[in-house]
């Protein structure tokens, strides 16, 4: 059997949320039910868990590009929304990639815009 890896210090991540759990939220073993996880992932990627004032998209995209060395340029940002994504993206010189589907305005303000993530693909091998 091969030597389990060490887990990370708490301070190898850039947030750390504790989340509270209820009685009903563990089986009879005093694990976490999936239900239970299901919840919690569903909470962190709707809501940003940090403290007020929210620190937004560009926070986090700017978190990414540095954990791998990557400079903003070379960075590519896919989103729907003007206001967040590509707003984000473009605020720290990223590529900017608004996918448009159904009910989606065109922005002016995203560099790219495709229908579907195989047309980006396309767009990626041509630069």
């Amino acid at each position: 059997m091969s030597e389990r890896a060490a887990p990370a210090p708490r301070d190898g991540f850039a947030i750390f949320y504790s989340l509270n759990t209820r009685w009903a939220d563990n089986d009879i073993y005093g694990h976490i039910n999936n239900v239970a996880y299901y919840a919690f992932f569903d909470w962190v990627v709707n809501h940003d868990p940090g403290n007020p004032p929210r620190k937004g998209k560009a926070f986090y995209f700017d978190i990414i590009a540095k954990k791998y060395n990557t400079a903003p340029s070379e960075v590519w940002v896919i989103g729907d929304s003007e206001e967040s994504e590509i707003s984000a993206g473009n605020s720290l010189g990223m590529k900017t990639v608004q996918i448009l589907r159904q009910g989606v305005k065109k922005s002016p303000k995203a560099q790219f815009h495709v229908s579907s993530l195989q047309e980006f693909l396309r767009l990626l091998q041509m630069s």
